[in-house]
């Protein structure tokens, strides 16, 4: 797997949590010159863990954010559970949403920008 292919889940902040809600994680690659592409691939790759993906879809950052989105279906119900709950910000009924923030590595993900 190339350099910037690495990921890990990682907590987003330490905010009070009551014990029925899970600490806030999020996901980390670092996304200098990776393609849309690439992304996705390594995204499914990550989801891939926790079952069979069906459709991964990659919303690259921004010139106003520093982070991607990324929206998961999976095969079964319980696998879409089990992503939103240990790589996902959020679920709906169809698709797990995550977060995924550009790993520190003192680069931007967007040319032109320190």
């Amino acid at each position: 797997m190339p350099a910037n292919a690495s990921f890990m889940a990682q907590p987003a902040g330490s905010r009070e949590r009551s014990t029925n809600q899970k600490e806030h994680v999020v996901l980390t690659i670092d996304m200098t010159d990776l393609s849309d592409t690439r992304l996705k691939k390594i995204v499914a790759e990550r989801c891939s863990q926790f079952g069979s993906v069906v459709s991964p879809t990659v919303l690259p950052a921004q010139d106003s954010c520093e982070f991607a989105v990324a929206f998961v279906s999976m095969s079964t119900p319980d696998q879409l559970e089990r992503v939103a709950t240990y790589i996902g910000d959020s679920r709906s009924d169809s698709f797990a949403f995550i977060r995924i923030e550009q790993e520190r590595t003192g680069r931007s993900i967007r040319p032109g920008h320190a």
